[in-house]
């Protein structure tokens, strides 16, 4: 009331308080120092808490057995950044906190099979018995691939390999039929074609009596491969076709680990800065231009097909000639000459019935394609050079192999054959648990899970290590050696009680959709080379370890011999 009857007797203050008080608000200092007042308080509540939030998460993350860590740089400083060096520095490392630290191999007990290491800022948890493994493998929440997996998405998209989520479970139910086992037998034409390819390879190198690098050859034998079964399409790798499309493979997956395992090169401008940035741009270029063109002449002749019969013809078709690159040829023919389907053929019938795309189905056949040709030749690769090394082993193959086809050795092998071949079985996959293709499998802990009495925080990155858990000696007698008896019918039977001792093809929800068409390249390709040939490796072992880079790869190839049987 005061103020009312002031400004009443008073009108010239009544106008000077106006006019002060529009100059008041007006004045941009006067907003920015309030707003300051309400927001630093808030500010700084909201550090203190993320502070005390991350001090927790350190504090849960150090309770696990792990090495020591700085601030900042956490245990990068114990690595080396050569892959070699580095390999041997982890294995000290899981020697020594999971094994050692447990109570020794012989007893197993105490360690929960947990290893943990700060990577910068970014805490690495290993799981490395099956018991731990378990919980994070078999979860349906925590099915999300690490930051590193989002790095190859300009290649792969967000296909099988990369997606998570809804995305990742629709895809899963969409292209789970198209591993069937009546599907995957329609691919045994391509995989002895490609490995009749492979043994006159090898002849040749017989006839040289040279050394010579295997490894060089089977990875454009499984490129071969995978090519025609993924898209209907010779590539001829092996004879030396298609060479851009070839090196263009190899550089992208070259490329793509040089940045998963380099965090300077994660942000885009310094990738690109740095060059590799447009090199993976004119490899990936010349991959997606292939794989269209692979597309697009595939759909035309499956228009071709719909409207010849549609026409009343007599069902023979004709060979589409429109297309005039001799890569992108329909080869996985039947005996009619109609076109055999191949895993673009069942996706491009998912497009007809479901809302796919053009870029979804190259996505799918990219991830296909990448996943496919790598991870085989390595396993296929590191058997032959085992078996190399192990004459007495090699030869009780050579006996399967005549027992099975001494009537008729050069016959195609037919899908009856593979449960036959026990024994190349066991070779594989002692293979691949001394040595398996994917030697760590990833996750994000994306929400608090507790594990073995141990809490993990949301936030950690979660690496499964299926190359520790296969060297488990409650469920392998002798863990650390090749021995082909560890997958005899009885070990297996007896290891049956913990299906996760065993992980090549990972497990649980994200297993690999693959493993049978794996299993069966596998098989065929070395009864095709162990029928006709002996190997003899011509280095040692330790010359050529496995090194975990995007799949094992050997340090220095696989050196061997090749004599005739």
């Amino acid at each position: 009331m005061f103020w009312f009857h002031f400004f009443e007797r008073f009108p010239e203050s009544s106008r000077l308080w106006k006019r002060c008080d529009k100059t008041f608000l007006m004045n941009p200092l006067i907003w920015l120092i309030s707003a300051l007042v309400l927001i630093i308080p808030a500010l700084i509540r909201h550090i203190v808490w993320r502070c005390r939030q991350y001090r927790e998460f350190v504090r849960l993350v150090d309770k696990l057995p792990g090495p020591s860590a700085l601030p900042i740089l956490g245990s990068a400083l114990k690595f080396s950044p050569d892959s070699e060096k580095s390999t041997y520095q982890m294995e000290y490392y899981f020697r020594k906190y999971t094994f050692e630290g447990g109570g020794g191999p012989d007893t197993m007990k105490g360690n929960p099979g947990i290893m943990r290491l700060w990577i910068g800022p970014k805490p690495i948890v290993i799981f490395w018995k099956p018991e731990s493994a378990k919980a994070i493998l078999e979860s349906n929440v925590l099915i999300t691939k690490p930051f590193e997996y989002s790095l190859l998405q300009d290649w792969l998209g967000t296909g099988l390999l990369t997606s998570t989520g809804e995305k990742w479970q629709r895809r899963r139910k969409l292209l789970t039929p198209a591993f069937h086992f009546k599907i995957l037998a329609n691919f045994i034409q391509v995989f002895n074609r490609q490995s009749n390819v492979l043994v006159e390879k090898l002849d040749e190198c017989a006839q040289n009596e040279y050394p010579f690098d295997f490894y060089r050859m089977i990875k454009l034998y499984a490129l071969d491969i995978i090519c025609e079964a993924a898209m209907g399409t010779q590539l001829n790798a092996l004879r030396g076709g298609n060479p851009k499309y070839v090196e263009a493979v190899k550089k992208m997956c070259e490329l793509s680990f040089l940045r998963m395992r380099s965090p300077w090169l994660w942000p885009a401008p310094v990738w690109w800065l740095s060059g590799k940035g447009g090199e993976f741009a004119r490899n990936l270029r010349a991959i997606t231009e292939f794989t269209q063109g692979v597309i697009a002449c595939r759909k035309r002749e499956r228009a071709q097909t719909r409207q010849q019969n549609g026409d009343g013809m007599d069902g023979t078709n004709h060979q589409n000639d429109s297309n005039n690159n001799n890569a992108n040829k329909s080869a996985n023919a039947d005996e009619s000459g109609k076109p055999a389907a191949c895993f673009l053929d069942i996706l491009l019938g998912l497009q007809e019935q479901n809302n796919f795309s053009d870029e979804d189905i190259r996505e799918e056949v990219e991830t296909f394609m990448f996943e496919g040709h790598d991870t085989v030749a390595s396993s296929v690769g590191f058997t032959v050079f085992s078996l190399g090394h192990r004459p007495a082993v090699q030869a009780r193959l050579h006996a399967e192999m005549d027992h099975l086809f001494g009537e008729y050795p050069e016959r195609d092998i037919t899908y009856d054959d593979l449960p036959r071949m026990r024994y190349t079985e066991q070779c594989v996959r002692e293979t691949m648990r001394l040595l398996p293709s994917v030697p760590l499998i990833g996750r994000d802990i994306t929400e608090a899970t507790e594990i073995c009495g141990f809490t993990i925080p949301a936030g950690c990155t979660a690496m499964v290590a299926p190359f520790s858990i296969h060297r488990d000696k409650r469920y392998y007698h002798a863990p650390d050696d090749y021995d082909p008896e560890h997958f005899s019918e009885e070990n297996v039977l007896r290891r049956n009680k913990e299906p996760f001792a065993y992980l090549p093809f990972s497990a649980g929800p994200r297993n690999c959709i693959g493993q049978k068409f794996a299993g069966t390249e596998q098989k065929i390709s070395l009864a095709k080379i162990f029928r006709r040939f002996r190997i003899i490796s011509v280095q040692h072992e330790l010359e050529s370890r496995g090194l975990p880079e995007l799949v094992l790869k050997p340090s220095d190839g696989f050196w061997i011999r090749i004599e005739r049987r």
